[in-house]
C-alpha cells in the first residue's frame, strides 16, 4: 500500500466537504489504485466539540504555521482562504519541501507569482483547480486537454453570485436589489456583497485562466473590472427584445503580444449557449486552434463542487509523485491593453426628451466619429417626465470611440440621465 499522508488547513464548508469526501474514498482508492492517502492533522484555529466528519486518527492543530512544517505530513491543502496567512503558510510549506493544494483564488492572483517561482524553484508541484469555477475542471482543460492547441479567446460567467442576480432580474422582473436581497436569504451572497457584484472575485480567477491559456504573468491588477450594480431592469428587458440576454462575464483575449482583460456586464446573443446559464452556474467559453469554440458549465461554488476540484488534484499528486508542472511557464515579453483599446459592439441606452430631430442629432455624432449603427430602436415614454428612452445598437468600435461619442451625445440639452453603456459579446 502506498502512503501518502496529508493535512488539511481549514475546516469551513469546502474544508470539511474535502474530509467527508476522502473517507467516502478511502476504501475505493486502496482497492483501486493500491493507495493510502491519511488525513494525519487538520489545522483548525477554533477547537470544537463537535466536528461535521470523522476525524479518523487526526489531530487538530490550533497552529497552522507549525502544520505546514510538521514532518509527519507530505501535502498541505490549503482552505484558509485570505491572502496574507494563506500566503506565509503556503511558503512554509514549500520551504518544508511539500506539495501544497489551495482553493484560493485571491491567493493565487494576488501573490501566486512569487509562490508559483518559489514552487518552481524547489520543483514542487502547486495545484488550484478549485481556485477557478468550482467542481468544473477548467484549469486541466486548458494545461491537459487543450495543450495541443492555442486559446485565443475566454469567456466565462464565473461568479454565482452576478449570475443568480441577472437570471432573477431576467426571469422575474426583479429589481437589482431585490435579487440581491433574495440571493443573500440563500446564502448566495454575502452580507456585504461588493467582492462578488463589484467584479473583484470573477477578476482573481479571470487572472488564473489568462496565465493558464496564454503563458503570461499573474496580472491581476491590469484587469478592467465593472460589476452588476448599475443595471436596470429595463436594460435587461430591453436586451431580451433585441435577442441578447445580459451576462456578466470574464474575458481575456489574445492577439500576438497584446492581451486584453475584462469584467463586465455583456450582451450575449441567445444562441450562444452561454446565454443558456442560469442561476448560481458557471459556464467557461474556450475558443482555440485548431480545436475551435469548446464550452464548459457546471457548479460553480459550494462545499461539494470544491471539494471534487480539490480531492482531483490531491489524486493527481498521488498517483504520480514525481508531480506535473502546474504552475505554467510565464513569458514577461505580453503587453496588457486598456479598456480603451478594446474593441466590441455596444448597446445604449438614452433617456431624452420628447422632441422632434433628437435622434438625428445623436445619429450624427455617431457619424461624426465612424461609429455605424446597426440598430435604433425608441419606445414610448412612461416616465413622469415624459421622457423617451432610445435603445441603440452600433457595429464595432472601439471603446475609447464610444466613450467620445457618449460624451458629446450627452451634453445635448436634449438628453437626461447618466447614458447606459453595455458591451454586447
Amino acid at each position: 500500500m502506498h502512503n501518502i499522508p496529508i493535512a488539511i488547513c481549514g475546516v469551513g464548508t469546502v474544508g470539511s466537504a474535502v474530509i467527508n469526501l476522502l473517507n467516502e474514498l478511502a476504501p475505493t482508492l486502496a482497492s483501486k489504485y493500491n493507495l493510502s492517502l491519511p488525513i494525519v492533522q487538520i489545522g483548525a484555529r477554533r477547537a470544537r466539540d463537535n466536528w461535521p466528519f470523522d476525524l479518523g486518527q487526526a489531530t487538530i492543530e490550533q497552529d497552522i504555521f507549525k502544520l505546514a512544517e510538521d514532518p509527519s505530513n507530505q501535502i498541505v491543502i490549503e482552505l484558509i482562504g485570505g491572502v496574507d496567512d494563506a500566503y506565509e503558510l503556503t511558503m512554509r510549506a514549500f520551504r518544508a519541501n511539500k506539495t501544497v493544494i489551495t482553493a484560493n483564488k485571491a491567493l493565487i492572483a494576488e501573490r501566486g507569482n512569487e509562490l508559483f517561482n518559489e514552487a518552481k524553484s524547489r520543483n514542487l508541484s502547486y495545484l488550484y483547480e478549485a481556485s477557478v469555477a468550482g467542481g468544473i475542471p477548467i484549469v486541466k482543460v486548458i494545461q491537459q486537454g487543450l495543450a495541443a492547441n492555442k486559446i485565443t479567446r475566454i469567456a466565462g460567467i464565473i461568479n454565482g453570485t452576478c449570475n443568480y442576480v441577472l437570471t432573477e432580474m431576467a426571469e422575474k422582473g426583479n429589481s437589482y436589489s431585490d435579487a440581491l436581497k433574495q440571493a443573500q436569504k440563500l446564502g448566495y451572497a454575502e452580507a456585504d456583497p461588493t467582492f462578488d457584484v463589484g467584479g473583484i472575485d470573477a477578476a482573481h480567477k479571470l487572472a488564473i485562466l489568462a496565465s493558464l491559456a496564454f503563458g503570461c504573468p499573474l496580472a491581476y491588477e491590469n484587469i478592467y473590472t465593472e460589476g452588476i450594480d448599475k443595471l436596470d431592469v429595463q436594460d435587461i428587458n430591453a436586451a431580451n427584445e433585441l435577442g441578447f440576454f445580459i451576462k456578466h462575464l470574464a474575458i481575456a483575449e489574445i492577439d500576438k503580444e497584446d492581451i486584453f482583460l475584462r469584467v463586465h456586464p455583456t450582451l450575449v446573443h441567445k444562441n450562444e449557449a452561454i446565454g443558456s446559464v442560469n442561476g448560481v452556474i458557471n459556464g467557461v467559453m474556450l475558443d482555440s486552434n485548431p480545436l475551435g469554440r469548446t464550452f464548459y458549465s457546471g457548479a460553480g461554488a459550494g462545499g461539494a463542487a470544491t471539494a471534487s476540484a480539490v480531492v482531483a488534484d490531491l489524486l493527481d499528486v498521488a498517483l504520480e509523485r514525481s508531480g506535473s508542472n502546474s504552475y505554467g511557464n510565464q513569458d514577461s515579453s505580453h503587453k496588457f491593453m486598456s479598456i480603451e483599446d478594446v474593441s466590441s459592439e455596444f448597446y445604449l441606452r438614452v433617456d431624452v426628451a420628447n422632441q422632434a430631430g433628437v435622434l438625428a442629432k445623436i445619429t450624427e455624432i455617431l457619424s461624426q466619429l465612424n461609429i455605424s449603427i446597426e440598430g435604433i430602436t425608441q419606445k414610448e415614454s412612461h416616465d413622469e417626465n415624459m421622457l423617451v428612452p432610445v435603445f441603440i445598437i452600433t457595429h464595432q468600435t472601439k471603446e475609447k470611440d464610444i466613450n467620445h461619442a457618449i460624451e458629446q451625445i450627452g451634453k445635448l440639452p436634449q438628453v437626461h440621465n447618466e447614458i447606459t453603456k453595455l458591451r454586447i459579446l
